[in-house]
């Protein structure tokens, strides 16, 4: 038993892996309500899984040298979830609908894990800080109550709006509107098709556990080279 948690290279000893596997693995179970009863979020909701199962095999790899997946299909996958999440987001704002800024989250984090997947040799070291600083203020974000979908409407700050892609008023007008809205009853999701991720320290611990994830990741890998 000592060996499957001390075992693997420097910076992803096994019980590390497993401590992360654990915190992505609930997190996959958290999005699963919002997954399957959703239909305007469920492809956030399903970015966000994904993610999860690539970190999941990602740490354990590292630490247990899987090597069931070539990295270079998980790297394609994400450069096409990153692509289709560009190409849905520039339709809306085209059609001046408003997007949750939350989505512009999730598309760095789509980026961010199709660069994890490529050749850690061809890495950039400055690509690499900007990630790794990137997901280290996700995570205090989350942390600080600052990101979920009921806080950006309440406080409505214009350095982190609700929505982006409206014009100069709607932004308020929407998030009152959705703030007096009532949400479906969905078990153990507090979201529904404008309201992606709530404050709750539920949801805002898998999201901080994700942001930590791949931020230490990034920084782990970044030494082993």
């Amino acid at each position: 038993m000592s060996g499957i948690l001390t075992c693997g290279p420097d910076f992803f000893p096994g019980w590390l892996s497993i401590l992360f596997s654990v915190g992505l693995a609930l997190g996959i179970v958290h999005h699963l309500p919002c997954l399957i009863h959703r239909r305007g979020s469920r492809w956030f909701h399903a970015g966000h899984a994904a993610m999860a199962l690539s970190m999941i095999y990602m740490y354990l790899s590292m630490s247990y040298d899987w090597n069931w997946l070539p990295a270079t299909w998980q790297m394609w996958f994400f450069i096409a979830t990153t692509a289709a999440i560009v190409v849905w987001l520039i339709t809306r704002l085209a059609r001046r609908q408003p997007v949750n800024t939350l989505w512009i989250l999730l598309l760095v984090q789509q980026a961010a894990m199709a660069y994890m997947w490529y050749p850690m040799m061809r890495w950039n070291a400055i690509a690499i800080f900007v990630l790794v600083s990137w997901f280290a203020i996700e995570a205090f974000g989350w942390a600080a109550n600052l990101f979920p979908d009921d806080v950006r409407m309440r406080d409505n700050r214009a350095w982190l709006p609700y929505t982006i892609g409206v014009g100069t008023s709607p932004r308020v007008t929407v998030g009152a509107a959705l703030a007096e809205r009532p949400s479906p009853v969905v078990p153990e999701c507090d979201c529904d098709d404008d309201r992606l991720i709530g404050s709750g320290w539920k949801d805002r611990t898998i999201m901080a556990i994700m942001a930590l994830s791949m931020g230490y990741m990034f920084y782990g890998m970044q030494l082993l080279r």
